[in-house]
């Protein structure tokens, strides 16, 4: 079977991808839980960002961030298959692998495009009974919520500039689903605000994101002169694609008690 990863490479999913290297947080959780207990695959190599699942990822070797590698490291595992995202990763690094070793890119903008490259993942591993399964929960999860009702919001993922998520990104999928309409969503990528901006946005609630800026209940203050409903988020549930999905929708329905 042919699997076409986001820019446009083809992988021949009989070449028997075992020995794998994950660089995004979300898919390395997905490709833990995607192969089980079989011992006939390993994730070799992560990032110090993936922490999930954490009973099993303390034995494997972090090779860097998402947005540097140590590829001397990557090459002394000696990956079958390097897994890559357009936005967690950076071209340099694709680019610095691509000469030893095969790279899979993804690319997720909504929810489909996770479903759908979650899927590719499991194909290309061989491993696509598993990944339907997994969709399916997930299908499942998703269907089964149903928001309380659709509030205004804004996303704040970063602090000094304050940056919010655009209308182009996942974040802003999982929003709708939540039952939050993104007041930036006529906006791309992750737009800078400043505080009088998001007052004249006249959102319901503002969230702010746990990650990749570790906003904490300490920075609620910041937002007290704007009179509007502002909470910490845990940016998992909003951000991570993969088998982080699975609890995203119970979730949900708790923040949205919450602010009802």
């Amino acid at each position: 079977m042919i699997v076409e990863d986001a820019l446009g490479n083809q992988f021949d999913s009989d070449s028997r991808y075992r020995r794998i290297v994950s660089l995004v947080p979300s898919q390395t959780e997905y490709i833990i839980n995607l192969i089980g207990d079989s011992t006939t695959y390993k994730v070799l190599g992560r990032t110090k960002f993936c922490i999930h699942p954490s009973n099993k990822v303390s034995d494997i070797t972090i090779v860097g961030g998402t947005k540097q590698i140590h590829i001397k490291k990557i090459k002394a595992l000696n990956p079958d298959i390097v897994i890559c995202n357009k936005e967690e990763n950076t071209q340099k690094i694709v680019k610095e692998i691509e000469p030893y070793f095969q790279v899979f890119t993804t690319e997720i903008i909504s929810i489909d495009s996770a479903l759908d490259y979650m899927m590719r993942i499991a194909k290309l591993l061989g491993l696509a009974e598993n990944g339907n399964k997994i969709n399916t929960q997930i299908k499942q999860a998703m269907f089964g919520y149903q928001p309380i009702k659709q509030k205004k919001a804004i996303y704040l993922i970063w602090k000094n500039p304050y940056m919010a998520a655009g209308g182009d990104t996942f974040i802003d999928k999982m929003m709708y689903a939540a039952g939050f309409n993104n007041v930036l969503h006529d906006q791309m990528r992750y737009p800078s605000v400043t505080i009088d901006e998001i007052k004249a946005l006249r959102p319901n609630v503002i969230f702010l994101s746990s990650e990749p800026y570790p906003f904490e209940d300490k920075h609620l203050s910041e937002f007290d002169k704007l009179d509007i409903t502002t909470c910490v988020v845990d940016g998992e549930m909003f951000s991570w694609y993969g088998t982080r999905m699975l609890k995203s929708w119970e979730y949900f329905k708790k923040l949205s008690e919450k602010l009802k």
